[in-house]
């Protein structure tokens, strides 16, 4: 996170890049709770979705979709370590019903798989059954991907379905035996110390190296 927050800004004639560069110091003051820190870059944010490139030289690029992805997780994250369990999964569920609307392009125009988001609030917050959905819609689009394998096996041990459990586990480790990171749940971006059966919060992703 000290090189995200040490990135210098883009310069002013790329707005996507600036939109980008606040997202991901969204991300990163809410990794070190610096919660009013990373409000002001979502705010930030927003503003720069403005930008008339968007609505006239960019118009026809997915860009100002993926800031809305962008907005719509620092937003979710925000809301859950302030406590907003009900406000977190009402914008990331707005966020996968954007992403679910995208055109299929390979790689993915984003880069981050928003259910694997959805998921990992849902388990933090005491709700491991919704979790669980969220997950195994996540692995029809992207399937046995190590991220949402990892959730759904903790959503399994929260609700005390412990063989299931054990077998997710083992389609997890297949899938992760070559990975380079260690998961605490599936996008870890920050420790969340009342976190029901999962620690960490960590940002994942699509692959696994």
């Amino acid at each position: 996170w000290q090189d995200v927050l040490t990135e210098p800004k883009p310069p002013a004639n790329q707005p996507y890049a600036i939109g980008v560069w606040h997202y991901s110091r969204g991300l990163g003051f809410i990794a070190r709770d610096q919660l009013d820190r990373a409000a002001a870059e979502l705010a930030a944010l927003k503003a720069v979705m403005q930008h008339e490139a968007f609505r006239t030289t960019l118009k026809d690029l997915p860009l100002l979709t993926n800031l809305q992805l962008a907005s719509r997780t620092v937003e979710g994250e925000l809301l859950a370590a302030r406590g907003d369990a009900e406000g977190a999964v009402r914008v990331l569920k707005e966020a996968v019903a954007i992403e679910d609307a995208l055109p299929y392009s390979e790689p993915p125009v984003w880069h981050q798989p928003l259910r694997q988001v959805l998921g990992a609030i849902l388990l933090q917050v005491g709700r491991p059954a919704e979790a669980e959905t969220a997950y195994r819609e996540d692995l029809k689009t992207f399937r046995e991907n190590g991220w949402s394998l990892f959730g759904l096996a903790e959503t399994l041990k929260a609700q005390a379905r412990l063989e299931e459990a054990a077998e997710v586990t083992r389609r997890f480790e297949r899938a992760w035996a070559r990975a380079d990171t260690t998961l605490t749940s599936s996008p870890i971006l920050r420790d969340y110390v009342d976190a029901p059966a999962s620690g960490g919060h960590v940002h994942g992703g699509r692959s696994a190296a």
